[in-house]
């Protein structure tokens, strides 16, 4: 169930249902990974599980992945901004004057 609040600070209230993915790996050294995503991709939520996993195994690894996959998410949500701002309309009102009754 997804919650929203009015404004950012009203009361909670049930916006409606929502579909999660999830998924568990284990690597062969024993580290478990889980992966959750919006939607039905269990691919997604695999490659999601198995790099919580492969992080665990080895930190360092983190400075040289996270980057270039914050990148890639930020390109996609500065291309699909744009997308839809060129779809933007703007609805003004006319002033015609006084009625002349």
């Amino acid at each position: 169930m997804v919650q929203g609040k009015m404004g950012g600070s009203g009361a909670r209230f049930n916006l409606g249902e929502m579909t999660v993915t999830r998924a568990t790996v284990q690597l062969p050294g024993g580290w478990t990974g889980f992966g959750y995503c919006a939607g039905r991709d269990p691919r997604k939520a695999e490659l999601i599980a198995l790099l919580d996993a492969t992080l665990q195994r080895d930190p360092s690894l983190a400075e040289r992945v996270l980057p270039p996959l914050a990148a890639a998410l930020e390109q996609a949500r500065t291309t699909q901004g744009r997308k839809a701002a060129a779809t933007k309309v703007d609805f003004f009102t006319l002033v015609r004057g006084e009625d002349p009754r």
